[in-house]
């Protein structure tokens, strides 16, 4: 996705427009069982990153890839934890989604291994428990959000 296509997006949600067809490079767990895997293969540009999203798919049974309508939806009833992997670079200088909180990448792991104190010392908002609905991982790439559900699935986040 390119920058030009993220920023139009951010602000589509961030005004509450509907724009059809626009998705988001997200990926989310859920506790609803009935919720379809997959991941956007059709972007992936090389194989390697097509070979991951298919392994994460078949070792994460409850992620999917959100459209922008559905995110709006989750958004709207307030019923989503926003995660950005980007780096904190990113999140600044490109913009991001109202309400998402920056986690990198290359934290999550320890972030999601803190305290509940710990967690809202840093981030300012409650830890995010394994059993919550509706985890929302974002970043450029659909690889990136792919990757942070594979290290949240990989630590008791199966939802």
């Amino acid at each position: 996705m390119s920058r030009g296509l993220w920023k139009l997006g951010c602000a589509a949600l961030r005004a509450s427009l509907l724009v059809k067809n626009v998705k988001l490079p997200v990926t989310l767990f859920s506790a609803v069982p009935r919720i379809h895997s997959g991941i956007r293969l059709s972007s992936s540009k090389s194989q390697g990153a097509a070979k991951l999203k298919e392994k994460i798919i078949e070792n994460n049974p409850g992620k999917r890839v959100l459209n922008y309508n559905e995110l709006c939806a989750l958004m709207s009833r307030g019923d989503a934890l926003l995660i950005d992997v980007r780096d904190a670079n990113e999140f600044s200088e490109s913009g991001h989604i109202t309400g998402a909180v920056n986690i990198p990448l290359t934290e999550l792991k320890v972030a999601l291994k803190m305290t509940e104190e710990e967690f809202q010392g840093k981030y300012g908002l409650k830890k995010p428990k394994p059993s919550d609905d509706n985890i929302v991982f974002y970043g450029l790439s659909d690889v990136l959000s792919a990757a942070a559900s594979e290290i949240a699935h990989n630590l008791g986040y199966k939802k």
